[in-house]
């Protein structure tokens, strides 16, 4: 419950800010800032329906897994 007040509280705030950046005509800033909001409120949905989401961290380690083991044959 707590995340979706925070989450209503947030979009509420970023309409302002859509207001005033829609008058001074920052088409891109207001592009940027939509996608990070939809990517935002998607992850709350699916923490609030309370869906397993991978850490960015496993995501980060397969990542660089091969360099890591390049690095340690150097190295020995």
């Amino acid at each position: 419950m707590l995340l979706a007040i925070v989450m209503g509280i947030a979009l509420a705030g970023s309409l302002i800010e859509y207001r005033s950046l829609a008058r001074l005509k920052q088409r891109r800033d207001i592009a940027v800032g939509a996608v990070f909001l939809a990517a935002g409120l998607l992850l709350g949905v699916l923490r609030l329906a309370q869906v397993n989401l991978p850490s960015p961290l496993g995501i980060i380690d397969t990542l660089f897994q091969p360099a890591s083991q390049f690095v340690a044959k150097l190295l020995s």
